[in-house]
């Protein structure tokens, strides 16, 4: 919560977002230390934001030893205002 909040109160007005946030189906979730989200609540972090592109990856691909489970949410958002462009 607090990195996220340090995420939102940086961006300026008409600012740009683009990231991965790990799903709650990842073959790693509930690693201690880690966040792990439902779908519904990686949304509503955007609350406010226009989300530009919301990709989900759901199945089997690599990783760093072997093939794993990813469930990834690739986003790209904006703070609406300000004079940012597409």
């Amino acid at each position: 919560a607090r990195v996220w909040s340090l995420m939102r109160t940086s961006l300026r007005r008409g600012g740009w977002f683009a990231g991965n946030l790990i799903g709650d189906r990842d073959e790693w979730a509930g690693q201690p230390g880690e966040t792990y989200l439902e779908e519904a609540a990686a949304r509503a972090l955007f609350d406010g934001m226009e989300i530009v592109r919301w990709d989900v990856e759901d199945g089997v691909g690599p990783a760093f030893s072997r093939p794993k489970h990813w469930h990834v949410f690739d986003v790209v958002a904006r703070l609406p205002g300000g004079a940012a462009s597409r």
